[in-house]
C-alpha cells in the first residue's frame, strides 16, 4: 500500500512523497494507530483500562448505593407501622385528658 502511494504521489501531487517509508508504514500500521489514541476513552490499551478500572469503580459504588436503599425501603413497613401506632397512642392519650 505504501509502494502503491509512492508511486501515485508524482501523479496526484506532481513530486515524490518527502515523508520517509517508514513514517508511511507507522501511519497504516492498524496497532500503531490504536496505541497512538491514548486519549481518555480512546481505544489505546493504557486508556481503555483506565476506562475499565472507573466503570468497575462507579458499578461497585452503585451497588453499595442499591443495597443501601434496599435496606431502606425494607425497613419502611415497620416504620410506618410503629409511627401508625405511635399516632393512635397519642391519639388515644389525648381523648383521656
Amino acid at each position: 500500500m505504501v509502494d502503491c502511494v509512492a508511486e501515485l504521489s508524482i501523479e496526484v501531487i506532481g513530486r515524490p512523497l518527502r515523508t520517509p517509508r517508514e513514517d508511511l508504514l507507522r501511519a497504516v500500521d492498524p496497532e500503531h494507530f490504536v496505541n497512538i489514541r491514548a486519549i481518555p476513552d480512546g481505544p489505546a490499551p493504557k486508556a481503555a483500562l483506565a476506562a475499565i478500572e472507573y466503570a468497575e469503580t462507579e458499578a461497585t459504588k452503585d451497588k453499595r448505593g442499591l443495597r443501601e436503599k434496599s435496606g431502606r425501603l425494607q425497613e419502611y413497613p415497620a416504620r410506618i407501622r410503629n409511627l401508625c401506632h405511635a399516632l393512635v397512642d397519642r391519639a388515644k392519650a389525648a381523648e383521656q385528658v
